[in-house]
């Protein structure tokens, strides 16, 4: 059997987000490991987080995604992600 990797991890957690909830996709994402250095990553997290309002929980993944972007146009997104948590 093949190993998946970390990224195909990722979008098959955040696709149980859609489908079962958002808090089964956060368990699912904190078992992953190997992507400690990807911005979406911690941008996902600090999503599922927001979406349970966990603001003070969600931004420090924003602020570390946001430290890692490598774009303008998604530093600014996460930029008002940030300001979304308070």
């Amino acid at each position: 059997k093949m190993r998946q990797s970390p990224v195909v991890a990722l979008n098959k957690a955040i696709a149980a987000a859609y489908a079962f909830s958002p808090a089964t996709a956060l368990e699912e994402l904190l078992r992953l490991q190997g992507l400690e250095g990807y911005h979406i990553y911690h941008a996902s997290i600090g999503e599922l987080l927001l979406d349970q309002g966990k603001k003070a929980e969600a931004r420090p993944r924003f602020e570390k995604a946001l430290s890692l972007a490598p774009s303008q146009a998604e530093r600014q997104l996460l930029t008002s992600r940030l300001a979304a948590c308070g």
